[in-house]
C-alpha cells in the first residue's frame, strides 16, 4: 500500500469507480465529489500544481476518455450520504467483526505505468465458428 492524502484518495476512488463502469459496459457516468478543489481541478477550472495531483487529473480523463458522457457535480459533504454511508459501514462493528465490505488494497498508485499482458483467448473457440459462418467449413473434430 501507499500513502495518499485525501485529495489523491479521491482521485483513486473516482479511478475505480469508472474502471467498473467499464466492466458494466455503461456509457454514461455521474460521479459526485465532495472536493471542491479535486472538482474543480477536474473540471479545468482549476490547475493543478502537484506533480502527484496533475498525473491523477490525466489518468481521470484517459479512463473517462470512451465514455459517452461523463459528469461530475460538487456536493456538499454532509449531502454526500453515499460516501457518508460508507464510511459508517466501514467503521461500525457487528457482532465483534467488520459487516461485509468489498475493496482492494492499492499496491501503487493508478497514474503509475504498468505492463499490460493482453491475451485474445476468445479467438481460439470462436476459430471453427467463424470459419464456419464466413466460409461454410465444417469444424474437425480434435
Amino acid at each position: 500500500m501507499f500513502k495518499a492524502s485525501n485529495n489523491e484518495a479521491e482521485c483513486e476512488g473516482l479511478i475505480s469507480g469508472i474502471e467498473l463502469r467499464y466492466m458494466a459496459e455503461a456509457t454514461l457516468v455521474r460521479a459526485n465529489s465532495d472536493s471542491q478543489l479535486v472538482f474543480s481541478q477536474l473540471n479545468g477550472e482549476y490547475g493543478a500544481k502537484d506533480g502527484t495531483i496533475a498525473a491523477y487529473v490525466r489518468r481521470v480523463h484517459e479512463a473517462t476518455g470512451q465514455l459517452q458522457q461523463f459528469l461530475i457535480a460538487c456536493i456538499p459533504r454532509l449531502e454526500n450520504h453515499q460516501a457518508d454511508s460508507l464510511s459508517k459501514l466501514a467503521s461500525s462493528l457487528a457482532d465483534g467483526k467488520l459487516n461485509r465490505i468489498q475493496w482492494e488494497a492499492l499496491l501503487e498508485r493508478s497514474i503509475e505505468p504498468r505492463e499490460v499482458l493482453l491475451r485474445n483467448i476468445w479467438s481460439r473457440w470462436m476459430e471453427p465458428i467463424k470459419a464456419y459462418l464466413a466460409e461454410g467449413t465444417m469444424p474437425t473434430n480434435t
